[in-house]
C-alpha cells in the first residue's frame, strides 16, 4: 500500500576549506520581516544572507547594519541574530541594546564560519518598545561583513558551518478513517547541519488521546524513510502505540549526512473500532533524540528547525478520526496534504497523488533555496 509522503526542504551546508586571509567575495543582503503590528520582545525583523564566492571559507567576526525606514532608533534594543538552528549567536554583551540611527555593529560571540562558495542564513530579532506606532515597518540595511584577517584566530559558534547540529520539525495529519492500514499519521524532518553527519537510533514520540480514542485502535505502527517506504526501520518493534512517551527503536542507526534532510513517516493501522470523532495528539522533543556524531560517541543535541520565516517550526499536531482523511504535509509551510477518501484502496490514484505531493515538495524546496 502507498504511504504517502513528501519531500522536506534540504537547506544550505558546506564543506569547510581552510580559511581565506582575505575578504574579498563576501558580501550580506538582508530581507525585512513582515510589517510589525504592535511591541514585543524578540520580534523578527527579518533575513540576513551572508555569502562567500571565494573558494575558501571566511570567518565573520561581526555584521553592521543601519536602520533604513521604519521605526526610530529609540524603540529597538535587544537586538540579537540566531542562525538556523535558532541559536543565539551574541550573547551578554554583544547584544545590540543602544540601536542609533546610524550604523549599528552587531559582533558576533565566535566569529562565524561561511563556508566557501556558499551562504549561511541568519535572522535578526529586536525588542519593539510601545512608542512604536502601529503603522510601522521596519528595513535595515546590512553593510559589508567584518571577515577576520590572516594572522587572527577564531573559534566557532554554536551551530555554524564547524559543529555538527540536527534540526527536526514534524506536521500531522488533520485526519484519518477507521479501517485505513498504514496510515500517515506524521511526518518528521532531520535535517543535519554542520560538519559531519550525525546518527539517530531511535525515534520519540508522545501520544495523548482523547473522545474515546486510545492505544488500542492503533497496531503495527512503523517508522519509514521516505526513501524506502516499503521498509520500516523499527520492523523488530512491537508497533503498539500507548498515551504517553513512545520511543521507537531503530533496527540500526539513522545516518543524516551534513547538508542532508532525512524525512520520516509514522504509520500505523487504525481499527475499524476506532470512533468517529476521537482525537489524537502527537508530540516530539527534539532534544529528547538519542544523536551523536558519526563514528564517535560525541552527543548531537538536537533543536527544533526554523521555519520559511526563520522562526521555530511545528513540533506537534492533532489527527482526529473522521470519515474523511487527509496526509500530512510539509512541516512548517501548510504545503501538501490531501483528502485520499476518493483514493484509498486504488493504487493508481494513490500514486497519482503521491507525485502530485512530491512536485509540490520539490517547487518549494526550490522556492526556498532561492530565497
Amino acid at each position: 500500500m502507498f504511504v504517502a509522503v513528501l519531500v522536506s526542504v534540504v537547506l544550505m551546508a558546506g564543506t569547510i576549506a581552510s580559511v581565506s586571509a582575505q575578504s574579498a567575495g563576501v558580501t550580506a543582503t538582508m530581507t525585512p520581516g513582515t510589517p510589525v503590528v504592535s511591541a514585543g520582545s524578540g520580534v523578527w525583523l527579518g533575513n540576513i544572507q551572508i555569502s562567500n564566492a571565494g573558494s575558501n571559507s571566511a570567518q565573520v567576526s561581526s555584521v553592521p547594519i543601519t536602520i533604513a525606514a521604519g521605526y526610530s532608533a529609540s524603540s529597538l534594543s535587544g537586538c540579537r541574530i540566531y542562525n538556523q538552528s535558532f541559536t543565539q549567536l551574541n550573547t551578554g554583551a554583544n547584544v545590540l541594546n543602544n540601536v542609533t540611527s546610524g550604523t549599528n555593529t552587531i559582533v558576533f560571540d565566535n566569529a562565524l564560519i561561511v563556508p566557501g562558495n556558499s551562504s549561511v542564513s541568519l535572522s535578526l530579532r529586536c525588542d519593539v518598545g510601545s512608542n512604536a506606532t502601529a503603522t510601522s515597518t521596519t528595513v535595515f540595511a546590512v553593510g559589508t561583513p567584518n571577515v577576520i584577517t590572516s594572522g587572527q584566530s577564531a573559534t566557532t559558534s554554536p551551530g555554524s558551518a564547524t559543529t555538527t547540529t540536527l534540526a527536526i520539525n514534524m506536521s500531522t495529519a488533520s485526519s484519518v478513517r477507521p479501517g485505513t492500514q498504514d496510515a500517515a499519521l506524521g511526518i518528521f524532518t532531520l535535517k543535519a547541519g554542520g560538519q559531519g553527519s550525525v546518527d539517530v537510533t531511535s525515534v520519540p514520540i508522545s501520544a495523548t488521546f482523547g473522545n474515546g480514542l486510545d492505544g488500542s485502535h492503533f497496531s503495527d505502527c512503523r517508522i519509514r524513510n521516505l526513501s524506502s517506504l516499503t521498509t520500516a526501520l523499527n520492523a523488530n518493534g512491537s508497533g503498539a502505540l500507548a498515551a504517553g512517551q513512545n520511543s521507537f527503536t531503530l533496527d540500526s542507526a539513522l545516518s543524516v549526512n551534513s547538508g542532508n534532510t532525512a524525512t520520516l513517516v509514522l504509520t500505523c493501522d487504525i481499527s475499524s473500532l476506532a470512533p468517529i470523532g476521537g482525537s489524537l495528539n502527537l508530540a516530539v522533543n527534539p532534544g529528547g533524540f538519542p544523536a551523536t556524531v558519526s563514528g564517535s560517541s560525541t552527543t548531537v543535541t538536537p533543536k527544533t528547525g526554523l521555519n520559511v520565516n526563520n522562526q521555530p517550526g511545528s513540533i506537534s499536531g492533532t489527527t482526529n478520526i473522521s470519515s474523511s482523511a487527509s496526509a500530512p504535509g510539509l512541516p512548517n509551510t501548510g504545503v501538501g496534504g490531501f483528502d485520499w477518501l476518493t483514493t484509498s484502496g486504488n493504487p493508481t490514484l494513490w500514486l497519482m497523488a503521491l507525485i502530485g505531493l512530491l512536485v509540490l515538495a520539490a517547487v518549494f524546496t526550490g522556492a526556498t533555496r532561492r530565497s
